[in-house]
């Protein structure tokens, strides 16, 4: 593979990357702010800024290992565990949304359909992470195989 294709891999997975990473803040945020639970009633505003501060932290963590991955050493590792857990996570979330889960509580609110609607859309962002994510997976193989070979010789 060319310099240049494993470059533009590389670069459009980090976008969608950064794109699904967003949009999940994003949806956090406005489940949040739209929706007035019980938590938020009782701990008020500090909650959510500690919620959000943590969404940070813990989008940066990962955005680093996956960046350190990606660019700096390229591991496969990581990389294959993004391709098992994630399938299995959005599942887990399109059956607790759409409600086919028995413990799933039943929703009946205005803003069910910009929550589906935001849901959808961040699977698809997902999907396209997902493809990046395993043409990244055999990019880093060859790579691995030929920095294996130049050791060898």
């Amino acid at each position: 593979m060319s310099e240049i294709a494993e470059n533009k891999i590389r670069k459009n997975w980090l976008y969608a990357f950064l794109i699904s990473y967003g949009l999940g803040l994003i949806g956090m945020l406005f489940s949040i702010l739209f929706t007035k639970s019980q938590v938020t009633q009782v701990l008020g505003k500090k909650i959510i800024i500690l919620m959000l501060i943590f969404q940070l932290v813990f989008i940066s963590g990962w955005g680093y290992l996956y960046y350190h991955c990606a660019y700096k050493k390229p591991g496969r590792k990581l990389l294959a565990f993004h391709l098992i857990i994630t399938p299995l996570s959005y599942l887990y979330i399109v059956l607790y949304k759409l409600n086919f889960l028995p413990f799933a509580p039943r929703i009946d609110h205005p803003n069910v359909i910009f929550e589906r609607t935001t849901l959808m859309v961040g699977l698809l962002v997902s999907i396209f992470l997902y493809v990046f994510t395993l043409k990244l997976f055999k990019l880093n193989k060859e790579l691995k195989k030929r920095l294996v070979k130049i050791d060898k010789d």
